[in-house]
């Protein structure tokens, strides 16, 4: 069997000789499917897929042919996720059709993908099959995805830490994503300066930016721009006004949640008209559940609820938890002497866009 290495396409070969070593491919199969772009072409041979040869042009994600064998559980999976629903008989089944196909690497991958981005509890067995696909070599989505697995199941964060996941990461697309998020996590596991100045949190935007650039739609798109929205957020930038199409439902809630804690941020206090706000669900696990907390904190606020126990929560962490938070903690008590302490704040070391929106609020 063969496929293209830039989608998950398997075409089936007719073996030629007793033992066969040479397989036909009908030749409509491949002008159809690898004829959408540069990239490896690849056979199934000795447990692994090896290079057979490299189309010259632009790399193209193809879609999953009809005849796919588990193009339709993979749809059922996505169908799932998006819909909101449980997943983990879906994963289930995946690990199963796996065991018998091997060369169904797509089914492990997708499966992890979603169980991280559904908040679904990771079968060791799942982990397993990505670990081995990792170290097998010849799978390059499974490097972010395991190195992924490890950075979701927390444990302290140094900048070693950071450096030896980079130096394990390869050229896939998804491992800007990782990089990103462990910068992100160092950053707020580090909290010693306010937000807006945390070069941590800079390079994880960068990388982000870089990593959802391409538009595209999918579990790893949906957790990159979430968390693009929330390093926004935390770095004191104006509200984005990047499409949010393309994301899990679950995702589009919390990435709209965090546009209006932007928007209430900056926005001077008489001119915001608070309204109710509807459920967000659970968080999704890219984000830090202190994150979490800071979002539906601050969606309080906005909604005109100036006590509650996430508010509780965050109130103490102070600006390297968010850089304005002086400003909100004066916006909760309508305060002089916390306007005040927020004013100096601002002062010694920004943004300015603070010092202006406390000057308007207090005239």
């Amino acid at each position: 069997m063969t496929r293209h290495s830039a989608g998950i396409d398997i075409f089936y070969g007719e073996g030629v000789g007793d033992p066969p070593r040479v397989f036909e491919v009908e030749l409509h199969r491949w002008r159809d499917g690898f004829g959408a772009g540069g990239g490896r072409v690849q056979a199934f041979a000795g447990g692994r897929w090896v290079d057979v040869a490299i189309l010259e042009g632009e790399p193209a994600a193809l879609p999953p042919p009809e005849h796919s064998p588990f193009a339709v559980l993979l749809e059922r999976l996505h169908h799932a996720a998006e819909a909101e629903q449980p997943v983990a008989g879906l994963i289930d089944e995946c690990l199963t059709q796996f065991a018998a196909t091997p060369w169904a690497d797509q089914l492990p991958l997708t499966a992890g993908r979603v169980c991280l981005a559904t908040n679904t509890a990771l079968p060791e067995l799942l982990v397993t099959a990505v670990t081995q696909l990792f170290a097998r070599g010849d799978v390059p989505a499974a490097v972010p995805l395991a190195e992924l697995f490890g950075v979701r199941r927390g444990g302290a964060w140094d900048f070693d830490r950071v450096e030896h996941i980079r130096g394990r990461l390869n050229g896939h697309p998804e491992s800007l994503g990782v990089e990103a998020e462990c910068w992100y996590r160092y950053a707020r596991a580090n909290p010693n300066r306010p937000t807006h100045l945390s070069q941590q949190l800079a390079d994880a935007a960068s990388l982000l930016e870089r990593a959802t650039r391409s538009g595209s739609v999918g579990v790893a798109f949906s957790e990159g721009v979430l968390l693009r929205e929330l390093t926004d957020m935390l770095r004191g930038e104006f509200p984005s006004d990047r499409p949010l199409s393309g994301l899990l439902p679950s995702h589009r809630r919390w990435a709209e949640a965090i546009r209006t804690a932007i928007r209430f941020v900056r926005t001077i206090l008489p001119q915001w008209t608070a309204q109710p706000v509807p459920p967000l669900g659970p968080a999704p696990s890219v984000l830090h559940p202190d994150d979490a907390k800071l979002v539906r904190a601050i969606r309080g606020l906005a909604a005109g609820d100036r006590g509650g126990e996430d508010w509780e929560y965050v109130r103490p962490c102070g600006r390297a938890f968010h850089t304005a938070m002086p400003l909100l903690i004066a916006r909760s008590t309508r305060d002089l002497a916390d306007y005040l302490a927020a004013w100096e704040a601002a002062q010694q070391d920004g943004p300015d866009w603070m010092l202006d929106v406390i000057m308007a609020e207090r005239r």
